[in-house]
């Protein structure tokens, strides 16, 4: 007499089915991971400031098509490891803009996303050549910008595709209303190779000129010259102060971006005021 097998539980038939589904989802989710990885590009940034140990690479998607929303990771080392810098005192700007000028942004202590990694989103809205600038400095100075800096360091890249047509198109102006506030600057002819006194000032709705907080006067971030040249600071001002000053020299005659983030006091309360420049060096 021959044993006949025994006849196999419902339960366990179906509990094999989900378990060889969930293995074969793990290993789609497995398969597309590894198939991103090789889908980012890492860029070190170069230093044109350093006066630490501080080292900055970018990841970025390899292609970048302009209108798409892209998250870039900031990662910050120091003696090969990353570094928590916001432990150090130190805050980090990133700055990106396109070589037409039309695309330029700021990003002032972006949230951390590990130990020494930072999330930066961004929408590039121009199809051609970029840079990026990260600087890190000492909050507990009072302007750590420029040569005072720990590092500022750039690298260049490519977003393909094509420019988004009617993304607040920058002309030659003196003027940028946000709201109910307008940013106004000086001086309407500028000649390069000159020392210039740059005003930024703030109107209200009428027209005219409102106060900006102290010390907190303006953040700023100049860009031109086919993004070699880049200068990046804070400015600060005395309370009841109608506008501030950035002494500039432009190097050689064309179009420079300026980008402004102001903090004016309008109706009662302090607000932040964001503009951005076609300016035309002669």
């Amino acid at each position: 007499m021959v044993d006949s097998p025994l006849p196999r539980s419902p339960f366990v038939v179906r509990t094999k089915r989900i378990h060889c589904f969930v293995m074969y989802k793990f290993r789609i989710a497995a398969a597309a991971l590894f198939l991103l990885a090789g889908c980012t590009q890492t860029l070190t940034l170069t230093p044109t400031v350093q006066h630490s140990q501080y080292s900055i690479r970018v990841e970025m998607p390899s292609t970048i098509n302009a209108g798409d929303p892209v998250s870039l990771r900031v990662s910050i080392f120091s003696g090969g490891m990353l570094r928590d810098v916001y432990t150090d005192y130190r805050m980090l700007h990133v700055i990106i803009a396109s070589e037409d000028l039309q695309d330029i942004s700021h990003t002032n202590s972006p949230q951390p996303a590990g130990t020494g990694i930072f999330g930066v989103p961004h929408t590039f809205t121009r199809a051609g050549r970029y840079k990026i600038w990260a600087e890190l400095g000492d909050v507990r100075i009072p302007n750590p910008h420029d040569q005072l800096a720990d590092i500022i360091a750039h690298a260049a890249f490519t977003v393909g595709g094509t420019s988004v047509a009617g993304q607040d198109s920058l002309e030659y102006s003196q003027r940028s209303t946000i709201g109910d506030a307008t940013i106004v600057i000086g001086p309407a002819v500028i000649h390069a190779g000159e020392k210039v006194p740059l005003t930024v000032a703030v109107h209200d709705a009428g027209d005219a000129p409102v106060s900006l907080l102290s010390p907190e006067g303006a953040y700023y971030a100049i860009v031109g010259d086919h993004l070699n040249y880049f200068r990046h600071g804070h400015l600060l001002t005395q309370k009841d102060r109608m506008s501030v000053t950035i002494p500039t020299v432009f190097p050689v005659a064309g179009s420079y971006g300026l980008w402004v983030d102001t903090f004016p006091i309008v109706g009662g309360r302090v607000q932040s005021r964001q503009g951005r420049f076609l300016m035309e060096v002669r």
